[in-house]
Order: C-alpha cells, then structure tokens, then sequence
C-alpha cells in the first residue's frame, strides 16, 4: 500500500473539558428503576411480540392436549334438577295482612334453608337416601352434599333450581327428590303452621285486650258522675274559672298582708314616739308660730322689706356699698335695729309659744296613735277571712284537677284500647280468610336426570383456554425476565446512557439486494441505512471537535449485538466524507471485518502486537479512498500476552500521526477482558446495542465496568429500531452517491432483525 500522507486536520478542533456525562464514574451511580423485575402490562407485552410465534405454537398444541384428554378420558356426568315455584309475595285470598319482605332478600334466605344443616340431615334421614353407596363412602355426608348441592334462580327470578352432578343418574335424582321434599317439610310446611299459630296468637291477644277495655269505661263512668261532666271543654272551663277566682283571693291576700305590715309599722313608730320626752321646739318654728300672729306681722314685713332694699342696692348701685353711703348706712342700721327687736321679741313670747306648739303636737299623736291601732285589727280580720276562703276554693281546685286529668287520661286509654281490639279484629278476620290460601312455594316439576353435555364441553373450553393463556402469559413473563431492549427511551431515560444515533431494522430482502443498486424500494432502504449511520458519524464528529477522541473504540456487552457491523459502517461514513480512516478489528478470538470486507485475515493486529511488523505495514486499504483496514492476523497466546501488557497503548501512538481517525472493533466487554484492556488505550468508547436481543441488564454490567475505568463513553448507538424513529412522510431519495453496503458476517446477521 501506498505510505499514509501526513494526517488531515480535523475542522475547528478546540481543547474544551470533557463533559460530565462523558466521564461517568460508578461509584455515584445508582441502580436504574428500568432494571427491574417486576413485570408491567406494557413490558409483558413487547416481550410477547419478540415471541408471539413461540408462545402461540405452545399455547395451541398443549390446549389441544388438554382438550383432547379431557375428551377421551374425563368420564360422563349428568345433572338431576327439580324445579320449584317460588311466588313473588304469599298468595293470598282478600288482602295481604302480613308485611312482605324484599324478594331478592327471600330468594337468599331460601338458598341459605336448603343448603341448612336441617334441611341436609333430614334428606340424609331417608332410607332411601342413607343406603346410597355414593352417600355410605363419605366421611362426613352432611358437608359432602351441602357442598354438591346446587340451587339458584337462573331459570327465571320465581323459578328455583335445585340440581345435583354426578356420574349415577339415579342416585342424582334420589338425592335431589330427598332435599326437596326435606325442604317443603322442614321449611315450607312450618311456615304454613307459624302462620296458624299467629292467628292463634292474635285471638288470645285480642281476649285480653277486650276484656281490659270494658274495664276502663267503667271506671270512666265513675269518674264522669263524679265529676259532674264528661266534657272536656265543660272541664276545663270550669277549671280556668276556679283557678282565676283563686289567683284574684291570692292578691287580694297579698295586699292585705301588705297595709297590715305598713300599718303595724307606724303604730310601732306612734307608740315610740308618744312615750319619749317631747323634743325641744326649734327657735325657727317659734320664730314662724310669732309670724303668723297679726301683732306681729307689722315687724316682720318691715324687716323683709328692708332686706329687699339693701340686696337690690347691692345690685343696682354696687358702689354706694363700697363707698358706705349714707342712703345704705341708714338701710342697713334700720335692719339691725329691726332685728334687736325681734330677738327681744322671741326672748320674751317664745317659751310660751313653744308650749302651745308641744301641747298641741301631743294630742295631735295621741289622736292618731287610735286610728292606726284600729286600721290594724281591722286589716287583720279580713286577712282571716281570705286566708279561709283562699284554703276552701284551693282544695276544690284540687280536686278538680285529679278529676280533670283522670277522666282525660282514662278516655286516651280507651281510646287506644279500642283501637288495639280493632286492629286485632281486623287482623283475625283476614287472617281466618288467608288460611285457604295456596302455598308460597309450590312443586313446578319433578326431579329428571340429563346428560351434562354442554358443561363437558364448556370445561374443555375452559380449560383449553386456560392453559393457553398460563402458556402464552408463562413464554411473555420469561421473556420479559431477560429485559431486551424494547424502545430508544429505555437506553436514554433507563440506562442514562447519551444517544448517538439509531439504525433502521432492515428487511431480509433488503440487505440481501443491497449494493446493486435495483428498485425504487430496495434503494429507499439503502438511502436510509446510509442516513441514519452518517447521523451516528455527525454526533461522533462533533465530540471530536470538543475533545481529542481520535481514537474510539465500538464494543457490545455480550456478542450478536452488531459491533462489527456498527464499526464497519461508521468507518466507510467517514472515508466518505473525507477522513482518513483506519479501522481495527481488535476482536482476536471471533474476527469477522475482514470476512465483510473479502479481506485476507492475517498479517494483522495480532503480528503487530507480537512485533512481527509495523502497524502501518498491516494496513490493508479499504474498498474506499481514504479507508484503511486492520484485520485480526492470527492470535495467540503472545499476542493475548501482549495485549494484557497494554502494547495497544504504544500501537494507537503510532497511527494517530498517520490517520484523521482510527476506528476498533473490539470483542464483547462482559464475555472477556480484552475490551476492557483496549479500552484504556483509546480516547472514548461507543456502545453498541441491538434492539429485541441486548439486555438491559448486561449493558448496564457493560457500562459500568467501562466506567469504572474512568473511560469516557461517547454514547450509544441502537441497532434494528423501527417505529416512531422512522414513521414519517420525510423522503429518504437516493441521491445517486456510491454507496458501499456490507454483507453481515454469519454471527452478526444472526442478530439482525428482520
């Protein structure tokens, strides 16, 4: 091969951090939710569409299994029915006297009595029924036929159904005739007897309440005489009109009690005030005693005159008084002189005056100390008098009311008595006419015994379907255990793992027909393969400009996940666009680029890591300009040898100064530790995963171990994805550009969906 030229320049390449999800570390990882194991309608789903064919092949062949026993060797059963009538509401005759309870909830109780313990064992009581091999060989019978016995009301809501299965006709319908009959004895014929005892019953009842009655009016004839009325309006009038003449003597009492108080109390006062020592009369009412004497008048009017004067002055002519005139010296001496002469006066007729006033004070009390005295002794006589009269109405007040509140209370009693006796009379009376009347429940047909037909095969269908389903939902559940990737999402949002691209499930016709140009649709699959891996190339190149990832290997967690064919693509899209482009195919033990390519398979990597030849030497160019191929050469254990002592490390070296980029293709990571040494020799890692067949799982194991290494992964890629990433109206025209399509090796279309 021609030398390499000097290596081209990668377009605005800048020296920028990694980012951090590129640099992902283990130990701050937690386990992802999309890990784990508890199926979802959804997950069990898309588990059975990667295996529908399988589940559904199984599911058919073991129900036809199933299907085809139960009809050779399940034995033949029959079912013995009887069917009973059971009336809505009891017959009746006239009227309906009894209250009817709710008809769903008597259908139940009807179940529940035929299915008793009592209806049970009076069956098994039969002679007929007890000499029954079939009953004979049971531990425990009772349990044995409540537990067989059927009866509902599926023919119709007032048909019952009482029916038995089993493989002896006859002995069916001697069982089933025994429950039946056991229930109309046990059950319907004792109601029929309660219902007489009832009617027993309400004549005693109606016996006593009768006799109670006539009782009562007699009683009440008394108390009507004795009251002088059986009119309760008469009563109560007269009630009222007791009561109001007794509240008018209570008041009357009161007031009376009221002066006689007031009156004790100013004879009290009379008394004290006649046997004390007459006060001594105050100089003022001497004083006014001489006023009113006509002798003296004359002294007293001259000295209110003057008075007058000297106070107007005082008010008219202020300052006359504070110059002391002579007009006011006078006025005022006048006054003065005035009243020397009155306390002359008083000095010399007031003793006597004041023993006129203490004389006639004195006969005045004695007067009215009588009076009082006999104004009480008069109030206290007709206080008496009330106090009697207030005591007699009282009493016939009371006994007005016993006879008021006797007689109403005895007329309520027979009034309710009476209505009592009526009711029971009513009852009685219809009830003597109910007695004719048809049972409830009344034989609608006798007991018969038919082939169980139609149930043989519905358990044949029943349980051919289950198995089927247990089948299908088994090969799902499996299969969802495995957790293949289903979806995109689950790789971005479930393993937090960065997306570098998607490629398109081809058909099998399609990857067979490619590169030789043909139809319009064969070419439509090609265009669109080739986009898809030059979008996958488009996110690797951006990475390139941010950091030096020059060398980036592809690797799988486990074989059959499309490495090879990822690397393969990846690389002729680079030479495509015009990189130098080396790829090396590091996977030693199962090699396949140089079979994709028609390639020799040695010298390759493994001579150059024994140091057989030169890196650039074991080049071999690719079917595209500008495409170089390393191929796996023969491994041994001094190549392995080799490789565990990091030789990849100084390889790499070299060729990064003859080509753009240097693509590996390198084995699985989980499988073997080859991967995981190359690993450190190159600048990032993409993961490859095949939709349908990689686990989530082992990626997630794969991931890990490479970011436990602190290898930065640029991101995944998905192979065989389909639906909504491709479900658009946008063309994918074929733009004539040769394009080199690779055959897949035998391991790798393994792999490929269809």
């Amino acid at each position: 091969m021609p030398a390499p030229s000097e290596p081209a320049v990668l377009p605005d390449r800048a020296v920028v951090h990694v980012p951090p999800k590129l640099l992902s570390v283990a130990a701050t990882r937690a386990k992802p939710a999309v890990l784990g194991t508890n199926p979802t309608l959804l997950g069990l789903l898309q588990a059975l569409r990667r295996r529908w064919l399988l589940a559904f092949s199984l599911g058919v062949v073991a129900a036809a299994a199933v299907v085809g026993g139960l009809y050779f060797f399940a034995k033949t059963t029959y079912t013995s029915r009887t069917l009973l009538h059971v009336a809505s509401s009891r017959p009746i005759v006239l009227e309906n006297v009894e209250r009817g309870a709710d008809f769903g909830n008597y259908q139940r109780n009807q179940i529940a009595l035929i299915k008793s313990r009592l209806v049970i064992n009076s069956a098994l009581r039969d002679p007929k029924v007890a000499s029954l091999p079939v009953v004979q060989a049971k531990v425990d019978p009772v349990v044995w036929l409540e537990r067989e016995i059927m009866v509902d009301f599926n023919t119709a809501p007032e048909i019952m159904r009482i029916a038995m299965t089993g493989e002896d006709p006859e002995d069916l319908r001697l069982l089933v005739d025994a429950v039946r009959e056991a229930y109309v004895k046990e059950i319907v014929y004792k109601e029929s007897n309660q219902r007489k005892q009832r009617l027993t019953n309400l004549r005693k009842f109606h016996s006593v309440y009768n006799e109670r009655l006539q009782q009562r009016k007699k009683v009440f004839e008394a108390l009507a005489l004795d009251a002088g009325s059986t009119d309760p309006r008469t009563l109560e009038y007269s009630y009222k009109l007791d009561l109001s003449q007794i509240h008018a003597i209570q008041g009357d009492i009161v007031k009376v009690k009221s002066d006689r108080y007031r009156a004790e109390i100013e004879l009290k006062l009379a008394k004290t005030k006649g046997g004390a020592e007459m006060p001594r009369v105050p100089d003022s009412v001497v004083e006014d005693a001489l006023r009113n004497k006509t002798e003296h008048k004359l002294l007293f009017d001259t000295m209110k005159n003057l008075e007058d004067d000297i106070e107007k002055l005082k008010v008219t002519r202020p300052e006359l008084v504070e110059a002391k005139d002579k007009s006011y010296t006078q006025m005022v001496n006048a006054y003065e002189a005035k009243k020397k002469e009155l306390a002359k006066l008083i000095e010399k007729s007031g003793p006597k005056v004041a023993k006129e006033i203490q004389a006639l004070v004195s006969a005045q009390a004695r007067s009215s100390l009588e009076l009082v005295a006999n104004h009480v002794e008069l109030l206290k006589e007709w206080e008496d008098v009330l106090d009697k009269e207030f005591r007699k109405r009282t009493d016939g007040l009371d006994k007005a009311r016993k006879d008021k509140i006797n007689v109403e209370g005895m007329r309520d009693d027979i009034a309710k008595d009476e209505e009592i006796v009526k009711k029971f009379s009513a009852q009685i009376s219809a009830m003597e006419i109910e007695q004719e009347a048809p049972e409830r429940v009344t034989l609608l047909e006798e007991a018969f015994t038919i082939k169980d037909t139609d149930s043989r095969i519905r358990q044949m269908g029943m349980a051919g379907g289950g198995v089927f389903v247990v089948i299908v939902f088994g090969v799902a559940l499996l299969e969802f255990r495995k957790r293949r990737v289903n979806t995109v999402d689950e790789v971005i949002r479930g393993l937090d793992l960065r997306l570098m691209g998607t490629l398109p499930a081809l058909p099998s016709w399609a990857r067979r027909r490619m590169g030789g140009g043909g139809s319009a649709r064969e070419m439509y699959w090609e265009s669109l393969l080739t986009e898809s891996v030059d979008a996958a190339r488009t996110m690797l190149l951006h990475a390139a400009r941010l950091e030096s990832h020059q060398v980036v290997m592809v690797c799988s967690a486990v074989g059959g996940e499309g490495k090879t064919m990822l690397s393969c693509h990846l690389a002729v899209s680079l030479a495509r666009a015009g990189f130098r482009t080396l790829l090396v195919d590091c996977d030693l033990r199962r090699p396949s680029v140089h079979k994709l390519f028609g390639l020799d398979s040695s010298p390759g990597y493994s001579e150059v890591l024994r140091g057989e030849l030169d890196a650039v030497e074991a080049a071999q160019p690719g079917p595209l300009e500008g495409l170089w191929i390393v191929p796996a050469g023969y491994a041994d254990s001094a190549a392995y040898q080799a490789l565990a002592q990091h030789r990849s490390k100084e390889i790499f070296k070299q060729l990064k100064g003859q080509f753009d980029f240097i693509l590996v293709d390198s084995a699985p990571v989980l499988p073997v530790a080859d991967s995981l040494l190359i690993a450190q020799s190159v600048d990032s890692v993409v993961i490859s995963i095949l939709r349908d067949v990689s686990r989530l799982p082992t990626v997630y194991a794969a991931y890990e171990c490479l970011a436990a290494l602190r290898v930065p992964i640029l991101g995944a890629v998905v192979n065989g994805t389909a639906g909504d990433h491709y479900n658009t109206r946008y063309s994918y025209g074929y733009d004539g550009r040769t394009a080199t399509v690779l055959e897949p090796s035998v391991d790798e279309a393994a792999s490929v969906p269809e």
